[in-house]
């Protein structure tokens, strides 16, 4: 019973960082292409 609620932490923990990363990677991506259109 333990492993198995651990487990399902690990998964929603899991999924959270993956959110994280793909919003981290878009907002660096907007930031990057804000300057872009800046400098042009």
């Amino acid at each position: 019973m333990l492993s198995k609620s651990n487990q399902h932490e690990r998964l929603i923990f899991n999924g959270l960082m993956d959110i994280g990363g793909m919003y981290s990677n878009f907002a660096t991506l907007s930031s990057l292409q804000m300057v872009n259109g800046m400098c042009a």
